[in-house]
């Protein structure tokens, strides 16, 4: 049996919560022109996610395991799902538009880029559009499914593995070319 790796989740949550909290401060600065009485709805849980992203992170820091069991994954993924929807809902929960079921809904259909609403655009504040338009954007490119692959490494075990043996397949080619242009950014991050 394997275990699941709390500090491993909870680092992976604490780099997804900074990275929402920042994302929350574009409309943060866009509501500051368009409506600037409106600017704490994003600048209050966008610093706080922010702030305690970075705090975890910082508490969490460790050189990553060799291994990560799959249960681990797939755990990460589902608190990295639930936690920037969380996060992504306290807006439209604080702009007073709609309930705290309402909201998280807004945000996870956002997240999930499946399109659903329980209000129409033209009810929502150019500042709350253009964060579910970012919420659509992220979920879209699936940052969060990327990210845990990422932390993973596999591609980068495969091609290491490929460079000890002699021979070489066209599934490593391109495991290792994989590797280099698409996971590499993510490993800066780390």
């Amino acid at each position: 049996m394997h275990l699941l790796y709390p500090r491993v989740i909870v680092n992976a949550l604490a780099v997804l919560s900074a990275a929402a909290g920042a994302a929350m401060l574009v409309p943060a600065a866009y509501s500051l022109l368009t409506a600037p009485n409106d600017a704490w709805v994003f600048w209050l849980p966008g610093a706080g996610a922010l702030a305690l992203g970075v705090a975890l992170f910082s508490l969490t820091r460790r050189p990553p395991r060799s291994y990560v069991s799959r249960q681990t994954i797939f755990f990460m993924v589902v608190v990295g799902w639930l936690g920037v929807a969380f996060i992504g809902s306290v807006p439209f929960f604080l702009s007073g538009l709609m309930g705290p079921v309402d909201a998280l809904f807004n945000s996870m259909a956002g997240f999930t880029t499946t399109g659903a609403a329980t209000v129409t655009p033209e009810q929502l504040s150019p500042a709350l559009l253009l964060w579910r338009s970012i919420s659509q954007w992220i979920g879209c490119i699936g940052v969060i499914v990327l990210f845990a692959y990422a932390r993973l490494g596999q591609a980068q075990h495969k091609s290491c593995r490929s460079e000890v043996s002699r021979t070489r397949s066209p599934r490593t080619s391109e495991n290792s070319l994989h590797a280099k242009f698409v996971k590499r950014p993510f490993y800066a991050v780390r």
